[in-house]
């Protein structure tokens, strides 16, 4: 039994547990001190060890044949939903801030191929977040605070959609940036402006996705949306002083 069993091509697992159930087995039924009561005379007993566990293997398999022919409910749309929503937020933030330190950078590299497979993937992620936010509709029909968390997730995918087409297009641009003596003149004046709205930025698309994730704004939510919102405006507007700067430097 065991040479055809270690022979065979069944699983590791199913190895162990036959041969230390047989060794077992034997060990006791040959030990004449032995208490258990086995099965003898080509006669079954229900009280017997042995068949008692048969039964409980049986029973075991047959609840593991269940468990895979009977469908459940491993995900959801709505779970799914509010996980694609966070990490596509998540990862437009990383993108776009990747985008800028390529530019800040004095040369080309094999960065912006990354940048632009991540895209593509980022491309993929959203359009599986748009099937998400249609088939979490039939699984609440917009009732109650799931509805409106929903509604908030189909206003954010326009947002990222949109936000994915301008980053695409910046994307394509930098691929053909020959980083000159002017780009490097002005992109040292402003290239960490240019972070810092970046940071701001993704701080905000983040913050702004989790906090309607359950459907409504406390006031500390708020209170810290305000915030990024103010640290988002101020950045732009240092970036555009700097710019300015450096605009009328290059010129002169």
């Amino acid at each position: 039994f065991q040479t055809l069993l270690l022979c065979s091509q069944c699983g590791m697992g199913m190895k162990m547990f036959a041969i230390s159930y047989n060794v077992g087995f034997m060990m006791d039924f040959l030990n004449p001190d032995s208490v258990s009561t086995y099965s003898t005379h080509f006669k079954i007993k229900s009280s017997g060890i042995a068949v008692n566990c048969m039964l409980a293997t049986i029973i075991a398999c047959a609840m593991a044949l269940l468990n895979n022919l009977f469908p459940y409910v491993q995900n959801t749309a709505f779970s799914a939903m509010s996980a694609s929503a966070k990490d596509s937020a998540g990862d437009m933030g990383g993108l776009l801030k990747v985008a800028v330190r390529y530019y800040s950078g004095s040369g080309p590299s094999i960065v912006i191929e990354a940048a632009s497979k991540k895209s593509r993937d980022l491309r993929a992620q959203l359009d599986g977040l748009s099937g998400a936010i249609g088939g979490a509709y039939f699984e609440g029909f917009d009732i109650g605070v799931r509805g409106t968390i929903r509604k908030l997730t189909e206003k954010q995918s326009g947002l990222l959609n949109t936000l994915h087409d301008r980053l695409k297009a910046i994307l394509i641009a930098l691929a053909t940036e020959d980083f000159a003596e002017s780009h490097n003149l002005i992109m040292d004046g402003i290239a960490e402006p240019c972070e810092k709205l970046a940071e701001s930025v993704d701080a905000l698309l983040v913050a702004t996705t989790e906090a309607m994730a359950d459907g409504e704004l406390d006031g500390s939510e708020k209170a810290n949306l305000r915030l990024l919102i103010a640290d988002a405006k101020q950045a732009v507007t240092e970036l555009s002083e700097e710019f300015d700067t450096v605009r009328k430097t290059f010129d002169s």
